[in-house]
């Protein structure tokens, strides 16, 4: 058992690893096809096969494919039906994406990428001078876990947060997502309108983006957003392993 769910961090770890593989290094030959064809919306092809996934002819290796679906499902410029379970999602795909939006995704992403080398030189100096900054971090998870997300819904229902609500034929509610937005300020980092505090800001994303609900990571021009499935945020809030 313990094998099997060590083999399971790995897929999914490897799986974040091709969606980061995916947007620095694959999506350039696309943006720049797209821009040759002149066309508004551009489709990318993704197919899950036996020896692994594919974005056409870039092999992306032995990775969870509903859960790189997942991050897709987050961006912005994807123009396709959001499902409520990307587990649901043809083997063989055609992900549409509008050209502008998908390319400011593209800039987005490499400046993020570079914030976050940035940070992450910034932790190893202040791991030096505060050799309690992790245990910090751990509280700060169980803080957001039982005091954040209460405070997070009940203003997402209020309108205070950004929500895109995907709607089936009949007009009625499908699936709702929730952008949160994530800003360090005089080192703490916000999560939404909530303080965290000084911590370990890529453990704690990393903490974030592992949430059963996450879509992923969206950022916009100001700020760093991910992006959540609010129905299983709400869930996971009331999971026997968060409110007890």
């Amino acid at each position: 058992m313990e094998l099997l769910e060590k083999n399971h961090e790995l897929i999914s770890d490897g799986t974040y690893l091709a969606f980061l593989d995916f947007m620095a290094n694959i999506l350039p030959f696309y943006l720049e096809e797209a821009v040759k064809k002149a066309t508004k919306t551009t489709y990318i092809p993704i197919t899950e096969k036996e020896d692994g996934v594919y974005i056409g002819k870039y092999y992306l290796g032995k990775i969870y494919y509903s859960e790189f679906i997942s991050y897709i499902f987050g961006l912005r410029a994807f123009k396709g039906f959001k499902m409520l379970d990307p587990r649901t999602v043809s083997k063989d795909f055609l992900m549409p994406f509008d050209l502008d939006e998908l390319t400011q995704d593209y800039y987005r992403f490499v400046q993020m990428e570079e914030y976050l080398t940035f940070t992450e030189s910034l932790k190893n100096e202040s791991d030096k001078q505060d050799c309690g900054l992790a245990e910090l971090t751990e509280v700060a998870k169980e803080n957001f876990k039982k005091l954040a997300l209460k405070e997070i819904i009940e203003e997402a229902y209020k309108g205070k947060y950004s929500v895109t609500r995907i709607l089936d034929a009949g007009g009625d509610a499908i699936t709702e997502i929730l952008y949160l937005s994530l800003e360090l300020r005089n080192e703490d980092l916000f999560v939404g309108k909530y303080n965290v505090g000084k911590v370990d800001v890529n453990d704690f994303i990393a903490f974030l983006t592992n949430l059963p609900c996450c879509y992923g990571k969206t950022d916009n021009l100001k700020e760093y957003e991910l992006a959540f499935n609010l129905k299983g945020l709400i869930e996971y809030f009331l999971s026997p392993g968060v409110t007890r």
